[in-house]
């Protein structure tokens, strides 16, 4: 892994890779890039934690573009299978793996992105709708899924406040 702190090598400047993207072919057009993952828009949305269930066992985090979580389809919509279908391709494409590239089951400690050894601490904890900025990496495709794997540190620990109406 190249460390971005050693100052004797030049990185190329991160190529945008705005979320949602329009088609899953952008992802394809950027593959083995140096992105920087972005929203699309001043909409409100931000990038977030979305799914972690892989954390502990692969060191895989899943991020997505919103508000302030993902919801299921029929928790604000009536049963629709077009509504289905084009929902569910709205989440594959506003979501990336933020990816340990490291291939071993149960890592002691599990790495976040393979760069901050992340342990359970009161001091350093991440949880589902915490904001993540600054992510920047190579994007690339492994076990059906669109990955960067880290090459920064990305500030992590924004909260996001959640008020139900």
């Amino acid at each position: 892994m190249i460390d971005p702190s050693n100052t004797d090598i030049i990185l190329i400047p991160a190529t945008t890779l705005e979320l949602p993207v329009a088609d899953m072919s952008v992802f394809e057009s950027h593959e083995g890039m140096y992105v920087n993952v972005v929203t699309a828009g001043g909409d409100g949305d931000n990038i977030i934690f979305s799914e972690y269930y892989n954390f502990d066992r692969y060191g895989d985090a899943v991020v997505c573009k919103a508000r302030s979580h993902l919801f299921q389809f029929t928790e604000r919509n009536v049963p629709d299978i077009d509504g289905y279908s084009a929902h569910v391709d709205e989440v594959e494409r506003s979501c990336v793996v933020i990816d340990d590239n490291n291939g071993s089951q149960n890592p002691d400690p599990a790495l976040l992105g393979g760069i901050a050894a992340y342990q359970i601490k009161d001091s350093f904890t991440f949880r589902g709708g915490d904001v993540v900025t600054n992510l920047k990496g190579p994007l690339f495709f492994s076990y059906d899924r669109w990955r960067v794997q880290p090459m920064n540190y990305p500030s992590l620990l924004q909260r996001v406040l959640v008020y139900l109406i």
